[in-house]
């Protein structure tokens, strides 16, 4: 669940969800005020082929995820502020809450590849850890 968009969370159909062209009675937008295209998808957000790129600033730092829905069993992280090069580690975990992956030490100062060859399609949480300073973002493999 994040926020996409529109006056609260919300968690973003998938490629091949059941959800989509399946709601009915529905607004002519989205929460986020998209407009619904044909029949409508059941959820607060229509659902977008479109690939997106997650951003997370603080005061500390800042950095994206891309793309989401992951490609080729991967996803990148890079700093947006080049300043930040920080070691982190990265922690990611399934739906359940399990820690499914674990990367230590791991400079972000330029962009990063992850590898999600071990992990099973779905959505998952990525922790970056730096020091004192956890981000939190979700991802779709």
């Amino acid at each position: 669940i994040l926020d996409n968009g529109g006056f609260s969370p919300t968690m973003a159909l998938a490629e091949g969800s059941p959800a989509i062209n399946k709601g009915g009675g529905c607004t002519p937008k989205d929460q986020r005020g998209a407009p619904r295209v044909g029949i409508c998808d059941i959820g607060a957000i229509e659902f977008n082929s479109t690939l997106t790129t997650m951003e997370y600033r603080s005061s500390l730092s800042s950095f994206r995820i891309y793309p989401n829905p992951s490609i080729d069993n991967q996803i990148k992280i890079a700093a947006i502020d080049k300043t930040t090069n920080k070691t982190v580690r990265l922690t990611v975990f399934d739906a359940l809450g399990n820690t499914v992956l674990i990367n230590e030490n791991v400079n972000l100062g330029d962009e990063y590849t992850l590898s999600l060859a071990s992990l099973a399609s779905g959505i998952y949480t990525l922790h970056i850890q730096n020091g004192e300073e956890t981000f939190r973002g979700s991802f779709v493999k």
